[in-house]
């Protein structure tokens, strides 16, 4: 593992502080070690235009035992046709989602030394890791994104003073951290029940503890949205993921071919599947892929909670959910394992068909 880019050509070493950094300094270019392939650069023909967007569910009606049914339906068939979903009304304080945002802000505005005190060379290497792109050491192609990654389960004194020390009100994170984890468990409940399944079962397949992140994102404005890709298109790699935004839109998922512009709706979350919990439901949930791009105005901050399996978990199609005419698509496998595939490089939906059986699986 070095600091060269594949062609040897390319010294990384002046990126992995950040884009942040960069710009700041006053970059009026995006260097070529930004410029994304042409297949992959913000095509306008396949951006679907404003008239069509992700479902928008109201969790109050989970409380309402005469709603709920419709509800559950809701979200069964959110995570069928789109993968994705937002919410609302969902018990999380505004003052809570504001305070997370607003120190997340200061994380990155400190000095580019602060922040790579919490810098590695790996993924898995820290607790706590600030980096830029997704994994710059492998990566060919870097993403206009700096980032802050740390584990939120559990809440021990261990885990929790591995956190940044600056700015000090990020000790918010913990709250935070406390009442979205609560939604997951929530939604958890509501996804099983949709699947026919008992209200607990999703969460006791995902093992103990659990694993749940924290992941900060920065993207700052780019000179040249055209060229590169705040976030490269994917699918995540776990169970599911609760992704808060500020007000700049960034967010596009893929439908039918089309991109789709998430729009941020205030005080909402955005809900999407990931991988995991497609290979649970045996495809009958999509984990789609997704990416960010960029504006050359203004920066833009999302703040996403992974909640997965836990590290050893062996994960398979749910065996109440096969039947002759519903056969594996999947094979069997530890979430450990599917991390890693996960983390050698960020490519589309490349790694769940690397678990998909010989019957034709959709991805």
């Amino acid at each position: 593992m070095g600091v060269l880019s594949a062609s040897s050509t390319v010294d990384k070493r002046p990126y992995l502080g950040g884009v942040k950094v960069l710009v700041d300094g006053g970059m009026g270019i995006v260097p070529d070690i930004y410029i994304q392939p042409e297949h992959q650069r913000l095509c306008k023909s396949k951006v679907c235009p404003d008239t069509q967007d992700i479902p928008v569910i109201d969790l109050r009606e989970l409380s309402n035992s005469g709603n709920r049914p419709k509800a559950i339906a809701a979200i069964g068939q959110a995570c069928q046709k789109w993968g994705f979903f937002q919410v609302t009304n969902h018990g999380v304080p505004v003052a809570t989602t504001e305070k997370m945002k607003e120190v997340a802000y200061e994380f990155f505005e400190l000095p580019v030394e602060e922040k790579m005190v919490y810098h590695a060379t790996s993924m898995s290497s820290k607790m706590t890791m600030y980096g830029t792109s997704f994994n710059p050491y492998e990566d060919k192609t870097f993403d206009w994104r700096d980032y802050l990654r740390h584990s939120c389960n559990p809440l021990s004194e261990e885990n929790v003073s591995s956190w940044p020390a600056n700015p000090p009100s990020y000790e918010t994170a913990v709250n935070y951290s406390e009442a979205v984890g609560s939604l997951c468990k929530s939604l958890l409940r509501a996804l099983s029940e949709s699947l026919g399944l008992s209200p607990e079962f999703l969460d006791a397949a995902f093992g103990t503890p659990n694993e749940r992140f924290l992941l900060l994102n920065y993207y700052p404005p780019c000179p040249d949205p055209a060229l590169a890709l705040g976030l490269s298109s994917h699918s995540d790699v776990g169970g599911i993921t609760i992704l808060l935004q500020d007000a700049t839109s960034g967010l596009q998922v893929l439908n039918e071919g089309q991109w789709i512009p998430v729009k941020p709706l205030p005080g909402a979350f955005v809900v999407n599947v990931g991988d995991q919990l497609q290979v649970l439901s045996n495809g009958k949930y999509k984990s789609v892929e997704h990416r960010v791009v960029l504006n050359s105005e203004c920066p833009r901050l999302s703040i996403a909670l992974f909640y997965n399996p836990s590290f050893n978990t062996v994960v398979s199609p749910v065996e109440e959910l096969l039947d002759e005419s519903h056969p594996p698509l999947y094979k069997e496998f530890t979430f450990s394992d599917y991390k890693k595939r996960f983390y050698a490089k960020l490519d589309g939906k490349a790694c769940i068909r690397s678990v998909q059986t010989t019957v034709e699986a959709s991805s």
